[in-house]
């Protein structure tokens, strides 16, 4: 990848440190001089963020770059800026980083976040991307992966593995199923006798016979059932409210 050019970063109390020019892409440099860009470098780490600084100073010919060990100071160079980009070291620990996160992300103006130096731990991961986290760089990353994904993150576009991607949706799956685990569908009285025939077993035509109603009828109140369960088969809607202690079957 090219070398590009940031806008003037800033220090903590956002006043414009000077950068030199560098030759860019024509679409990228139009981007990054909408507006001057706060980066900010949270890590207990010094050597980590002396190394920071190196790297986006021989990138993008930056002469200094805002580096602390905690939030303090970094809420109020956010605040103050409408621009920021906030690098956190994953080093401080898994609850600790995604506390910090939700922290930053709860701002009236939240940073752009990008999580560096990530174990490889699908659920840390996951964690740090449900919290608010926009990209992240895995343990082991090359400097040019780091810059990859900090120019990413800069265009709007979140960064996240295929894989993490396929685990994320797998996630919101499951919750969802564990939502709907927890909270019984409000049924009317003849769908609820609907949902205990269905629970024995019973077609449509024994439903109807059961019930004294039209089989169509006995369609329609499976339809409903369904929609409200969110499920497609009307044995999946029985399950869940078996699992569930929802129906009686002794009844």
């Amino acid at each position: 990848m090219g070398d590009v050019s940031l806008p003037p970063l800033c220090v903590q109390n956002s006043v414009p440190i000077s950068t030199k020019p560098a030759l860019t892409h024509a679409s990228t440099q139009k981007l990054f001089n909408q507006s001057a860009l706060c980066i900010s470098i949270v890590s207990h780490s010094h050597l980590l963020r002396e190394a920071l600084i190196l790297l986006l100073q021989n990138h993008w010919s930056i002469d200094v770059a805002t580096s602390t060990a905690d939030n303090v100071g970094i809420v109020s160079a956010v605040t103050n800026s409408s621009n920021h980009l906030v690098l956190l070291d994953s080093g401080i620990g898994h609850n600790a980083v995604v506390a910090r996160i939700q922290e930053l992300r709860s701002l009236q103006i939240s940073p752009l976040l990008v999580v560096l130096e990530l174990k490889d731990d699908t659920n840390l991961i996951l964690d740090c991307i449900e919290a608010g986290v926009h990209g992240y760089a895995l343990q082991g990353a090359s400097s040019a992966e780091v810059i990859q994904i900090i120019e990413q993150v800069y265009r709007g576009m979140a960064y996240c593995s295929p894989e993490i991607t396929a685990k994320l949706f797998d996630r919101l799956t499951q919750s969802k199923t564990v939502q709907q685990s927890r909270e019984k569908p409000a049924l009317t009285r003849r769908e609820s006798e609907v949902l205990q025939c269905i629970a024995k077993d019973y077609s449509d035509r024994d439903i109807a016979r059961e019930l004294i109603i039209e089989v169509r009828t006995v369609k329609h109140h499976v339809h409903n059932i369904l929609r409200k369960f969110n499920v497609k088969h009307r044995r999946d809607a029985a399950q869940l409210a078996v699992k569930n202690g929802w129906l009686n079957l002794a009844s």
